[in-house]
């Protein structure tokens, strides 16, 4: 309040906040960006960790197949964590990369599933198989975690409406050359 204009209110607070981000939905989304998030950290996991035990001994992801799914669980990350820093609004189809990702490294774990579960060897006379790791398990259930959760983001992300300005009221407090 000045002491040369007495009626003037000083700016109005809707004015002070224009242009501020709109976080109309954002709550709804971050839970299911959250899971898909760590979904895809769950593959990347995985990845490193065994994929097939023989007795004593194992094979690391990393030595076959469980490169790509690093690679994929790592795209997938990032495209989350870009989806999550743009407040859920997706430009040019990214919230479609997550369940690509999520769907491909699926196709490379089941067939790792089935190369490994359908290799077997005679060993005195018994018949003997390598057994599925703990890595290719966690690559497989956090594929179709990563495909549930980035296909509910998606769609609620293309459900997001871009924001409306604010609305502007008359402004109607008297001045002080009216009288």
């Amino acid at each position: 309040m000045s002491a040369q204009y007495p009626n003037y209110p000083g700016p109005q607070p809707h004015y002070l906040y224009y242009g501020a981000p709109s976080t109309r939905g954002s709550a709804r989304l971050l839970p299911y960006l959250i899971a898909a998030v760590a979904s895809s950290l769950g593959i990347i996991i995985g990845s490193i960790g065994p994929w097939a035990t023989f007795f004593a001994f194992s094979s690391s992801g990393t030595e076959g197949d469980g490169v790509v799914t690093l690679i994929l669980g790592t795209i997938a990350a990032i495209a989350l964590f870009t989806l999550m820093g743009m407040g859920g609004r997706a430009r040019f189809g990214l919230q479609w990369v997550a369940p690509v990702v999520g769907l491909l490294s699926l196709i490379v774990a089941v067939a790792d599933i089935i190369n490994v579960t359908s290799t077997s060897g005679e060993l005195f006379g018994e018949t003997v198989g390598a057994q599925i790791g703990w890595g290719l398990w966690l690559v497989a259930a956090s594929s179709v975690a990563l495909c549930i959760m980035s296909i509910v983001v998606a769609v609620l992300a293309r459900k997001r409406l871009p924001p409306r300005p604010p609305s502007w009221p008359p402004y109607t407090a008297p001045y002080p050359w009216n009288g």
